[in-house]
């Protein structure tokens, strides 16, 4: 019988898998930063050096691709970050695109808006691909504030009590003379008549006492289009990573991204998913330096010790004096 070789069939590289926020961090922040090499040199002939006059030089990432906190690192960028950075351009694809009715409401839920919320929510997705590549560079998410809106009222910039007006109606009457000037009037103006109306001041009556129509302007803190604001870009980016995630699905060679995990609505009280992903190669990037112990330190120590003294009985010279005499023992010879 025949025990020759027999062709053994390989299965595939085991994929790793990764949170798309995950892959995102990782794309912008470890491989995109990468100088990449053509054809045995470096991009724009620019050697890896930590020189500072290296410093200035614009690498083959692009300004766009560096994060001023990453320095450029050698070696040619990953496959699968180069696909993942492609289908982030083509989110540019989506824009004048809306969000459907669960999310709308989640988005003005507890808003008093005199706005339209549609415009907003268009223009937050028009710049989809913008928000993925800003949060991915600095490893967090969009910013959303958690405060609840509450009325204020308008103070007096003067004295700084709260504003009581109420408003007036005031008519054109003509004098004798041919002069013309509005008088305030408390019945509806004549048909014809040329009127406009305005807030005035409404002082007390007396303690506690006011006029009747007397009130008193109040203004939401935080702003509330400040808040639709947030949340737009929020929802957008948020929708922009569920995009991603079905786009490459299968596409990579090395990378499986899993759906994200960050909840559409949090000022809901919405939690992660599945728990929110941890930044890969994370030790690596904040701690570049190796650390030494204790007992390594002393080592290092005691080796420079020895090499200076080495070095000081290999030379003949005795030391000089900086005045440029030469330096004397204590018993006052050479």
């Amino acid at each position: 019988m025949d025990f020759g070789r027999r062709p053994v069939a390989r299965s595939p590289p085991a994929k790793r898998f990764l949170d798309i926020e995950a892959a995102l961090w990782w794309t912008y922040r470890d491989e995109l930063p990468k100088r990449g090499r053509r054809g045995g040199r470096w991009a724009n002939n620019d050697l890896p050096s930590s020189s500072p006059m290296f410093r200035s030089v614009v690498t083959d990432a692009g300004p766009e691709d560096r994060n001023p906190r990453i320095p450029a690192a050698p070696g040619d960028r990953h496959p699968d970050a180069l696909a993942i950075e492609a289908a982030v351009k083509g989110l540019a694809s989506w824009a004048g695109h809306g969000f459907g009715d669960d999310i709308m409401t989640g988005m003005t839920s507890g808003l008093p808006l005199a706005i339209d919320p549609a415009p907003v929510a268009i223009e937050a997705i028009a710049a989809m691909p913008g928000a993925v590549t800003i949060h991915a560079r600095i490893g967090a998410r969009p910013k959303w504030s958690p405060e609840r809106r509450r009325p204020h009222p308008l103070t007096d910039p003067k004295g700084g009590k709260p504003k009581v007006l109420r408003d007036e109606t005031f008519v054109e009457v003509v004098d004798r003379q041919g002069r013309v000037h509005y008088e305030p009037i408390q019945c509806p103006p004549p048909p014809g008549a040329i009127s406009y109306q305005a807030a005035v001041a409404s002082p007390a009556i007396r303690a506690g006492l006011y006029r009747e129509g007397t009130y008193c302007p109040l203004k939401w803190r935080p702003d509330p289009a400040r808040l639709l604001q947030e949340r737009a870009e929020w929802c957008a980016w948020r929708a922009a990573i569920d995009i991603l995630a079905g786009e490459l699905e299968g596409k990579l060679t090395a990378l499986a991204v899993l759906l994200p995990a960050a909840p559409w609505c949090p000022w809901l009280g919405a939690d992660d998913l599945h728990g929110r992903p941890g930044q890969p190669f994370a030790a690596l990037r904040e701690a570049p330096y190796r650390y030494l112990t204790k007992e390594q330190q002393a080592e290092q120590r005691r080796r420079a010790m020895r090499r200076a003294l080495a070095a000081r009985d290999a030379d003949p010279t005795p030391p000089r004096h900086p005045t440029g005499g030469v330096a004397k023992r204590g018993n006052g010879s050479t």
